[in-house]
């Protein structure tokens, strides 16, 4: 997918919630992470397989 996507997220308390949208609705992604010491590493891998497509195998891109 490309383009932009939209949502929101905050920390309280030991964990961290996001909820990601892409434009048309196509993609939606809530997470919720219990584990605000973490950092945002594992949303972001989620994020990206979600909203982010895959490079093709002979390295052309997608």
């Amino acid at each position: 997918m490309r383009g932009h996507s939209l949502g929101n997220g905050g920390a309280t308390y030991g964990s961290w919630t996001y909820a990601v949208g892409s434009q048309d609705g196509a993609h939606m992604l809530t997470s919720n992470m219990n584990g605000d010491w973490t950092g945002s590493g594992p949303f972001d891998d989620v994020l990206a397989a979600e909203f982010c497509p895959a490079e093709p195998s002979d390295g052309t891109p997608g």
